[in-house]
């Protein structure tokens, strides 16, 4: 294997971990906390339920807006998700924080930005989701 085939082959690799990681951290918001909502027939997580523990540093070096915004850009459908799904979520995808409370940190994070004209994250009752979804 020549030097360019091998770095071609450790760069194929390092792409497909990252899109593993993201995966990853998706399938731990979505798995096992789906459900029907009876009255819209929409799915909805419940925010009883936490994701599965995923070992992942995906997020490590983000802010808790980016990793957020990065979350809820990897969910296969649009749907507006509770902050504790997302702390959750982030919280797997390697986030760390010296808060008291990641919860209320974030809370107070995304509420902001949701206020902010130039801001990427929608307040949908209390809920978060994306302004460019452009549906909520």
């Amino acid at each position: 294997m020549t030097m360019t085939s091998y770095q071609s082959v450790e760069t194929a690799l390092a792409t497909l971990k990252r899109e593993r990681d993201k995966l990853n951290v998706a399938i731990a918001a979505l798995e096992g906390v789906v459900t029907t909502n009876g009255t819209s027939g929409t799915a909805a997580i419940r925010a009883t339920d936490a994701p599965a523990p995923v070992v992942s540093t995906q997020y490590a070096r983000m802010t808790m807006k980016e990793a957020s915004v990065h979350f809820l850009r990897s969910l296969p459908v649009h749907e507006p998700q509770s902050t504790r799904i997302i702390a959750d979520a982030i919280r797997a995808g390697g986030i760390r924080s010296q808060s008291v409370s990641l919860y209320r940190t974030l809370y107070n994070v995304l509420n902001v930005d949701s206020e902010r004209d130039n801001g990427l994250i929608a307040k949908i009752g209390s809920n978060f989701g994306l302004k460019e979804w452009g549906n909520v």
